[in-house]
């Protein structure tokens, strides 16, 4: 993994987020990017790959794991609006920083869907990409922020 093409833009990002010392980029690098598309690469569309091809055991790990980021994802969206109703200014401090994050996570889902497609069916790959950038909108929506462009 670590030479593995398909895996330096989640080691890159998990490395951004361990120099990241400023608590409102933390918050928003863990919990608004990398975490939601980790948990939605490696679990949810893991789960599901590993269906598709009889790995029935995996898939139902991936699966339980699955449901407690379930629950990762409802405290954020919580704590997200609790910050909001502190001081409505939160908002635009935490959507900046979700703009400086976008492409991090936006070089996960590439490189991510390209390596779950290649064992699977490499012309998935833009269809996992797809589902997980229109998973991430819907989570950030939920959560009150939006992605830049």
């Amino acid at each position: 993994w670590e030479m593995h093409a398909g895996w330096q833009a989640t080691r890159e990002a998990i490395e951004k987020l361990m120099v990241a010392y400023d608590w409102d980029q933390t918050f928003v690098g863990l919990n608004l990017v990398v975490k939601p598309l980790a948990d939605q690469l490696f679990l949810h569309t893991f789960a599901a790959i590993a269906r598709s091809q009889g790995n029935e055991l995996d898939a139902l790990i991936a699966e339980n794991l699955w449901l407690d980021a379930q629950r990762s994802r409802r405290w954020t969206i919580d704590a997200c609006k609790a910050m909001r109703l502190a001081d409505n200014n939160n908002q635009a401090v935490l959507q900046d920083r979700l703009a400086q994050w976008a492409l991090v996570g936006q070089k996960m889902i590439d490189s991510t869907s390209l390596m779950l497609a290649a064992d699977a069916d490499p012309a998935q790959a833009s269809t996992i990409a797809s589902a997980v950038q229109a998973a991430w909108v819907q989570y950030l929506g939920d959560a009150g922020f939006s992605l830049p462009g």
